[in-house]
């Protein structure tokens, strides 16, 4: 499979994703602060470098490689808690260094502004990175009877193209021998993804 595309699109996403997670740490604590009236620290800086750390151990910059349809609403519950962490931290942080900790009412606003930071930011990355990189190129392989229904729903996944479909026979060969060898066909296409359709028995979902 071509190797070149897929990693740029991987890297500009993860990178956009870091600094959307950045941005949407620093402007929720430096709003929070100033919506308050509270004296601005260093605190601003401190929570986008901790989003981001927070947010590459629980994975959130890696699983994008492993999906064809990226969506920030299915990381909501991960980054809610990764707010929810960080605002904590924060708290204990300024209760350690100044003797007490923001007010409920600031401890509220800094959770608010950073989950719709991060929700809103994340969702503008993937739209950026979409339009900025080439869609992702996609082979079907899978039972004939199901190759096409996968290939619909593959259509409407934004950022993707399927670029052609390879039904199987019987066994799993027969439809190669129409096509030739498959490394062959990938490599004719360009094939960034290789995606097989689960057999016409299979009552999982098809993609």
């Amino acid at each position: 499979m071509s190797e070149a595309p897929p990693r740029a699109r991987d890297t500009l996403n993860r990178r956009l994703l870091v600094l959307a997670d950045v941005l949407s740490g620093m402007l929720a604590f430096a709003l929070a602060d100033m919506i308050t009236g509270s004296a601005a620290g260093p605190k601003f800086l401190i929570a986008g470098v901790a989003i981001v750390l927070f947010d590459k151990t629980s994975g959130l910059y890696d699983r994008d490689e492993l999906l064809l349809r990226k969506s920030t609403l299915e990381e909501v519950p991960s980054l809610l808690a990764s707010t929810t962490t960080i605002v904590f931290a924060s708290f204990l942080a300024s209760a350690f260094i100044d003797g007490r900790g923001p007010g409920d009412g600031q401890l509220g606003l800094q959770w608010a502004l950073l989950a719709g930071g991060l929700v809103l930011g994340r969702t503008a990355a993937r739209a950026v990175a979409r339009h900025v990189a080439a869609p992702e190129r996609c082979l079907v392989l899978g039972d004939r009877s199901r190759v096409d229904v996968v290939r619909a729903k593959l259509a409407t996944a934004r950022g993707v193209e399927v670029v052609g479909c390879v039904p199987l026979g019987v066994g799993g060969a027969a439809g190669l021998a129409d096509t030739g060898d498959l490394h062959a066909l990938v490599r004719e296409l360009d094939v960034h993804r290789i995606v097989v359709a689960p057999t016409s028995d299979d009552d999982g979902t098809a993609v």
